[in-house]
């Protein structure tokens, strides 16, 4: 059985975090777990990924597996 988790924006710059609402709602309805990106400039894993440079993978991998919360 695999691990479902939905990897969501962090627009932690806007008054409303669609990003982390949204993904939260997709995660709810698939019953599975929702991960976001923390301590960057950016918002979204492509950010963090280029912030992050060649550690990038290694630490997206890292926080998916050890950050994800269920949604439900």
């Amino acid at each position: 059985r695999g691990l479902t988790v939905v990897c969501t924006d962090n627009d932690h710059d806007a008054k409303i975090n669609k990003g982390i609402e949204c993904g939260f709602y997709a995660a709810g309805l698939l019953r599975c777990g929702v991960v976001c990106p923390r301590d960057i400039l950016g918002s979204d894993f492509d950010d963090a990924l280029r912030e992050w440079g060649s550690s990038g993978v290694s630490r997206v991998r890292d926080l998916v597996m050890r950050n994800a919360v269920m949604a439900f």
